[in-house]
């Protein structure tokens, strides 16, 4: 739209020539360019190099003689405005008048076309100007002075001037900030067909009101206003206005956005707004991404619970964004967008409150990630947040590594999450996902990652701020760096706090070594954090225990004390079911809840899924009583949607063949029981044979009960018993 330009001639296009050279140098390199691509990489060609391409790129020809002519002829204006000064009553040395446009078409001839013409004018000219009329008031005043020292400092001075005020365009520039003003004050449509820097591409210093006529324009045609910013963003030392004008539009769109719809367009606004214009706001642009992120999702969510589900989590998001008040001193235009977040707010509420009304059963389940922290429909887990805070508060001071085991989605993560909570104001609870952190490259990332999250933690969680450290200090020696680090932590957290660090699938370590992102040394530092560190206890998240991997886990993380997490216990399973909340208002059929317990065994990722459906199901139905065949519908969709947990626990890198033989066996059993004795007949090697047994017990798979094998859960005796 702004670029587009037509071939040269000569000698038609003379003026049209010397206006590109002076004010729209990039449109005569991209003509060149697009000539012959292979000038790409010079900024600018000489004359000899198109020379010599003449002949493959004949449209070359005229650009040489254009060139040429300039440079040759148009220095000798020169003389004419010499001769000006001379009539005002300057002395005029002709002959440095003539020097300096020798010296600045010479010049001119030597560097590139678009440089050299321009040089070669505008130097040819401002030299014979100021060297003719500096030497000529340097003879005036040469009485009783030394003439070279007088001449000197007076031709420094005048070409000094004036090469300063001709490089910088100072007299242009005054025109253009006028022009600019006008233009804004009086704009009226068509983009930036009237502006300044559509008409000089070398606009040395900043143009007035620039970031908001892009707004004006963008405000009138969005379409148009982001060609307009996408041009400025590319053009010489202008590119702070398209930063400027985008945030300027983010925060009018925010403003604007008075509707779920038109808050969860500002996602589109967002996406595409690049890091070096966020002008130091990353984290409340992004908190703003992520509410509009989630009116989107709600928009197009097709059950009642995703709608509400991402309501509840955008207003979270926006009530977090405004407890972040700090942002309002930051920058005027953070101030623009905050006031319009209270509108927000009464959206997602308002939303929620038609969604609730439509909704007789509220659907508080939750399956597929972890729990969020202090959830409702968390439930259980006492023994073992009795046990952690019982280790922790040991008068002793002797707290050992705790490894918290149990199979996939059994857990683990959410009760991670409820630390903070659950656990006493003086403990500082930092979890790391090391399973989403695997991909880091080396040994600095890891650490950068470890010392952010208990810092995080520190400050979100306890209001306690700990020493920084940066990527960079990590990259000198990341071991020794950290240790460092360590000592001044444990200095800050005093006598009163100490820090439980969580590393969740900590098994991520061993997969980091293999494929050479880390070494041995991260294990070395793991235990000295375990024996020499007595403010910071280590928490290991995993599906393993450390006798279930290679021996380099056991020989390093010595007395570390296991705790597992299985499935809930059955009391808590079935609060879960009729009381997730208080006043909830479902009911069972008592067989119905029998069904639901047996059948996914009390797996809490299982029963809040199948739960989930329930109330749904339910819902839609307008009905607030649940009976068996309720139950069944919704357990039947479990290894459907959960596939990829199922298929993990069939085909994943812990499945053997004699795990699936046996797991088949039992399924087949009559009525899913397997005595001892028969199961028995199919081992080969007694010794495997026990402790695959072992092992799928431990991992809630299988039960041994009266001298006989079963499911923990009969949907997955019947999914085992489909399986080829």
């Amino acid at each position: 739209m702004y670029n587009a330009t037509r071939p040269l001639r000569f000698p038609q296009d003379i003026l049209r020539f010397l206006y590109w050279i002076f004010f729209k140098p990039n449109t005569f390199r991209r003509t060149i360019h697009n000539i012959d691509p292979s000038f790409s990489s010079i900024a600018d060609p000489s004359l000899y190099q198109l020379w010599k391409r003449r002949q493959q790129h004949p449209e070359f020809i005229p650009i040489i003689w254009l060139s040429l002519f300039n440079i040759l002829f148009m220095p000798l204006f020169a003389f004419p405005l010499a001769w000006v000064f001379q009539l005002a009553g300057f002395e005029v040395n002709w002959l440095y008048a003539a020097l300096g446009v020798a010296f600045g078409v010479a010049f001119g001839v030597a560097l590139g076309v678009a440089t050299g013409v321009a040089f070669g004018v505008a130097l040819g000219v401002a030299l014979g100007v100021a060297g003719g009329v500096a030497s000529g008031v340097a003879g005036g005043v040469a009485a009783g002075v030394a003439l070279g020292v007088v001449f000197g400092v007076v031709f420094g001075v005048a070409v000094g001037v004036a090469f300063i005020s001709g490089y910088l365009r100072l007299p242009l520039y005054l025109i253009y900030t006028s022009w600019s003003w006008a233009h804004n004050r009086f704009y009226s449509g068509g983009g930036l067909a009237r502006s300044p820097i559509l008409f000089d591409e070398l606009i040395w210093l900043p143009l007035p009101g620039l970031n908001s006529l892009l707004v004006q324009i963008g405000q009138q045609n969005r379409q148009q206003g982001l060609e307009a910013i996408a041009y400025v963003a590319g053009s010489f030392r202008q590119g702070w206005a398209a930063k400027r004008a985008l945030l300027e539009l983010t925060a009018y769109d925010i403003n604007q956005s008075s509707s779920l719809s038109s808050i969860a367009e500002i996602s589109g606004s967002l996406a595409w707004l690049p890091d070096d214009a966020r002008m130091g706001m990353q984290e409340l642009l992004l908190g703003l991404e992520q509410a509009s992120q989630h009116a989107r999702a709600a928009l197009e969510s097709e059950t009642l619970y995703n709608q509400q589900d991402q309501m509840r989590m955008g207003l979270q998001v926006v009530e977090r964004i405004q407890s972040g008040l700090a942002y309002a001193e930051k920058s005027d235009i953070a101030r623009q967008m905050l006031p319009p977040l209270s509108g927000w707010k009464n959206v997602f509420t308002q939303e929620l409150a038609q969604a609730s009304g439509r909704e007789q059963i509220p659907n508080v389940y939750h399956s597929g990630t972890p729990l969020i922290k202090d959830s409702k429909t968390f439930k259980g887990r006492r023994d073992l947040f009795r046990t952690l805070g019982n280790e922790l508060i040991n008068p002793s001071g002797q707290r050992p590594a705790l490894l918290l085991f149990g199979a996939r989605r059994m857990g683990k993560s959410s009760t991670l999450k409820q630390l903070p909570v659950q656990l006493g104001p003086q403990i500082i609870p930092a979890t790391l996902d090391l399973q989403a952190s695997g991909a880091v490259e080396n040994t600095a990332s890891l650490l950068y990652l470890l010392t952010r999250e208990i810092t995080r933690s520190a400050r979100q969680e306890r209001r306690l701020p700990l020493p920084e450290l940066s990527r960079e200090q990590l990259e000198k020696d990341p071991y020794l760096v950290f240790q460092d680090w360590l000592e001044q932590v444990e200095k800050k957290l005093g006598d009163y706090y100490w820090i439980l660090l969580a590393l969740d699938e900590f098994e991520a370590l061993g997969e980091m070594l293999e494929a050479g992102r880390t070494d041995e040394r991260i294990f070395q530092t793991l235990r000295s954090l375990m024996q020499n560190h007595p403010r910071i206890t280590v928490l290991m998240s995993g599906a393993h225990t450390l006798e279930e991997l290679p021996p380099l886990w056991s020989n390093y993380l010595i007395n570390t004390r296991m705790l597992k997490v299985g499935p809930l216990d059955t009391a808590d399973a079935r609060e879960l079911i009729l009381r997730p909340i208080p006043d909830f208002p479902l009911t069972y059929d008592d067989d119905a809840v029998e069904l639901l317990l047996l059948e996914t065994g009390c797996h809490p990722n299982w029963l809040q899924f199948t739960c989930r459906e329930v109330v749904e199901t339910l819902n839609n139905e307008n009905r607030f009583h649940a009976n068996r065949s309720d139950v069944e519908a919704a357990l039947g969709k479990v290894p459907q949607v959960l596939a990829g947990d199922f298929k993990d626990l069939w085909e994943g890198r812990d499945s053997t063949d004699l795990m699936r033989v046996i797991l088949k066996t039992v399924a087949s059993a009559k009525e899913g029981v397997m005595p001892e004795r028969k199961l028995e007949k199919i081992a080969k090697n007694e010794a495997d044979f026990q402790k695959t047994l072992e092992y799928l017990i431990r991992r809630d798979l299988l039960v041994y009960q009266d001298r006989a094998y079963h499911f923990r859960a009969g949907l997955l005796r019947r999914w085992v018993a489909k399986q080829s």
